[in-house]
């Protein structure tokens, strides 16, 4: 059976272990990414389902404000249409004060208005007098004035709805009956504010409405997004998701930047990489030593050897080795030869001495 050469045998190990040194590397940076990737892809979900919760939260009080101020208030509702205006004017002031109380006791309405068309009644009360979202004067007008519009096409909203108001859009919900109307107003800025932005850098969160507008973002990336607008295309990119807030035909939607995610591990990934590098390097120069001072010696060795040809006569090798124990080898396998020469040349003239 042919031996295989060893030398060849040693120079595909190496190689074989440069090449799977390699690849062992890049698979544990893609690993690296990967697992970010589907790990802030989890925080972002997290992040999406806390937000909706809130919002539901939100939307469920100012639910039962509007529900028990209906219902509290009934009579006074239906009374502040009356012909006497001392009946009126005590509807009115039950019904006040009822407004009050409820929005003392829970802020999540910005602006609470009663109205009716018989006589003009109006009244408003607003939590923005103790809060940093008070609306302005011009504001309330502005919304007084929706109100009344509202009112007067009798346009039933029993579900809450998005609307644009003197440049700011408003959540609103109104109740009609019998000529009057109860309606619940809350600033989108207020309503989806960014007091709690996600700590997470690539992640952004838009409000959108049933119509696909969208109305408040929170992040750096969707900050130039036009309002009330539907949202553009973003790019394969983003990972987007988007859940629906409760009944009310609302929507808060997360746009994952995954190349954003790049940079959050970059630290990471650069240390790896440093360190693949590293030892790579270290491997190619184990490579570049063990064939300079094992493989290129061995087989310039053999390859003199085979030179040979049976001629012994004044054979020397002559190349220089880098590493000791070839030297040696060389210098040995010299002496030999010349040993081997000179026993030649012993027997050689023995033979002739005898022969005369």
């Amino acid at each position: 059976m042919k031996k295989r050469s060893f030398i060849r045998n040693l120079s595909i190990m190496l190689f074989m272990q440069f090449v799977l040194l390699t690849a062992l590397f890049v698979a544990l940076i893609v690993h690296m990414r990967n697992s970010a990737v589907t790990e802030m892809e989890t925080a972002a979900d997290n992040v999406l389902a806390i937000y909706r919760v809130n919002l539901e939260n939100r939307i469920e009080r100012a639910n039962n404000i509007l529900k028990n101020l209906t219902l509290s208030e009934e009579t006074a509702l239906e009374m502040i249409r009356s012909d006497k205006e001392s009946d009126r004017y005590y509807a009115k002031k039950s019904i006040y004060t009822a407004m009050h109380a409820a929005l003392l006791q829970d802020n999540a309405v910005d602006l609470l208005i009663v109205a009716e068309n018989s006589y003009g009644g109006y009244m408003e009360s607003t939590n923005g007098d103790s809060s940093k979202w008070a609306l302005p004067y011009e504001t309330r007008k502005a919304v007084e004035f929706f109100t009344w519009e509202l009112l007067g096409s009798g346009t039933r909203k029993n579900s809450w709805t998005i609307q644009e108001i003197a440049g700011e859009p408003f959540l609103y919900r109104a109740y009609m009956r019998n000529g009057h109307i109860v309606a619940a107003y809350i600033s989108v800025q207020n309503f989806f504010s960014s007091n709690t932005d996600p700590a997470i850098s690539s992640l952004c969160l838009a409000l959108t409405d049933s119509n696909g507008y969208v109305w408040k973002t929170i992040g750096s990336e969707l900050k130039n997004i036009p309002l009330g607008q539907t949202m553009q295309a973003l790019g394969s990119n983003w990972k987007v998701n988007q859940l629906e807030i409760g009944d009310s035909s609302l929507y808060v939607t997360s746009y994952l930047n995954e190349y954003g995610i790049t940079y959050t591990t970059q630290t990471s990934v650069l240390s790896v990489i440093l360190i693949a590098i590293v030892a790579l390097g270290c491997s190619a120069a184990i490579i570049f030593y063990t064939r300079r001072q094992i493989i290129k010696p061995m087989k310039d060795m053999t390859e003199k050897l085979h030179d040979m040809n049976g001629v012994t006569e004044g054979f020397q090798i002559q190349t220089s080795y880098g590493s000791q124990e070839f030297l040696v080898l060389r210098d040995t396998f010299n002496r030999m030869m010349r040993e081997n020469v000179d026993l030649r040349l012993s027997a050689y003239k023995h033979h002739m001495i005898t022969s005369y």
